[in-house]
């Protein structure tokens, strides 16, 4: 599922300026030698963002500090609850299979992202979690949001690298 969505909520949010806080975000994670990827959690029905992060798993030497666990793990602790029905997850990049378990665990209700990951990511590509059947609660995808600006963020990060 391939959607695009610039709706106004009612505090002024848009998923544009969700996005550009994700770009924030990424700069971040860029400038401290990580990957370039952020997720932020936001609770539709207050129209608020719960919690923002970016990769660490450079930085703090752990294989599972990516953006969306540490966003999901902040949101959770943050409103003393272990599931996160009815909320969204914002990524700049498809989750890995490893993350895209644990926003299916989390229960969170739709996943946005900007980016396709056709190597590893596991929502829409390879595992095809959001379509597997065997997964009793379904999770609502939208991807490709302001792909070449968070490409170019990426590419830049991989480009330092060589």
């Amino acid at each position: 599922m391939r959607v695009h969505n610039t709706k106004k909520n009612n505090n002024n949010l848009t998923y544009i300026s969700l996005f550009n806080i994700l770009y924030k975000e990424s700069l971040k994670a860029l400038n401290l030698g990580e990957v370039p990827v952020a997720s932020l959690i936001y609770e539709p029905k207050k129209k608020k963002i719960i919690s923002k992060s970016y990769n660490l798993n450079r930085k703090n030497y752990n294989p599972c500090d990516h953006a969306e666990i540490r966003v999901i793990i902040k949101a959770c602790k943050k409103l003393k609850i272990s599931r996160l029905d009815g909320f969204y997850i914002f990524s700049t990049l498809e989750p890995c299979l490893m993350c895209s378990s644990v926003i299916l665990q989390s229960k969170l209700d739709r996943v946005y992202f900007a980016i396709e990951e056709k190597k590893t990511g596991a929502l829409v590509n390879n595992y095809k979690l959001a379509l597997d059947s065997k997964i009793k609660k379904k999770i609502k995808v939208y991807y490709g949001f302001y792909e070449e600006k968070f490409s170019e963020l990426l590419q830049k990060f991989f480009r330092k690298k060589r």
